[in-house]
């Protein structure tokens, strides 16, 4: 499962939709629909994975958490399906390298879910969240981009 928001410009949404139900996963999109959350929040409680991006924040979602000796905008609805579902947080990074592209796994990230309850609490988590990958972005810079300005 993939928790995705609207893209911009017609048709692109369902079609990136499309390719990815090719390869059996399920995009779930976000953004319009208040009520869009509850099914993912029922199925990370039940265990299932779901993908996000934590750089991406939806307009108006973001917040400003450093990151690699600057600040920049990370999505806060991660740390809020986090609060909600009391799932488990696995890092993942998708490097191209000589053999191909290579899932890397780090390690879980542990919180103590009552500290999410306060708006803080869940900005620490996001940003111990976007801390983890900064190793991978100092070790392989030109792999991470972006289509939207998240640098405030």
């Amino acid at each position: 499962k993939v928790v995705t928001s609207k893209e911009p410009g017609e048709g692109f949404t369902e079609m990136r939709e499309n390719l990815r139900s090719q390869r059996g996963v399920k995009t779930w999109v976000v953004g319009e629909d208040p009520f869009a959350t509850v099914p993912l929040i029922q199925k990370l409680q039940e265990g299932e994975a779901v993908a996000a991006l934590l750089d991406r924040p939806m307009a108006g979602d973001g917040v400003n958490i450093p990151f690699m000796g600057s600040n920049i905008q990370a999505s806060r609805g991660v740390a809020e399906l986090v609060r909600a579902s009391g799932c488990v947080i696995l890092p993942v990074a998708i490097l191209r390298e000589k053999e191909g592209y290579c899932a890397h796994i780090l390690p879980e990230v542990e919180y103590d879910r009552k500290a999410l309850r306060s708006h803080d609490g869940r900005i620490a988590l996001t940003a111990e969240m976007m801390k983890r990958f900064e190793p991978l972005v100092q070790s392989h810079p030109e792999q991470w981009f972006h289509f939207i300005p998240v640098i405030p």
